[in-house]
């Protein structure tokens, strides 16, 4: 399960009558700064907002931002299936190691204008 927003109190009980109904093995992630903490709606004497996911739910995985990156989702989800299989680090993309920038082939590269090179004077 994907918590990807803000949970009032309303919908708390839907929520957690939904992970409820999930079949085994369950998984939560928390989405965002909203779904991890309550977002800028948490504050004290507020009654509506739930603070946090953590509060009425197990949170496997925190995805933090406001919004989150594309990328911090997918490096979410390979660290997931990390810890799926126990650390084997069997997936594609974790599978094969950066390019060595010291090489010659990567200055080639990085001469040629591919890959990341930063700005001069900076």
């Amino acid at each position: 399960m994907i918590l990807a927003a803000t949970i009032s109190k309303q919908m708390a009980d839907t929520v957690v009558t939904l992970y409820e109904q999930m079949p085994a093995p369950k998984w939560v992630i928390a989405m965002g700064n909203c779904a991890i903490s309550g977002g800028p709606f948490a504050y004290g004497g507020q009654y509506a907002i739930v603070n946090g996911a953590d509060k009425i739910l197990p949170v496997d995985l925190y995805i933090p931002g406001c919004p989150p990156r594309p990328e911090a989702l997918i490096q979410g989800l390979l660290q997931l299936q990390d810890q799926l299989t126990k650390g084997g680090k069997t997936n594609v993309l974790r599978r094969f190691k950066r390019f060595d920038q010291s090489s010659p082939c990567a200055s080639q590269l990085l001469n040629a204008g591919v890959g990341a090179q930063p700005p001069e004077g900076k």
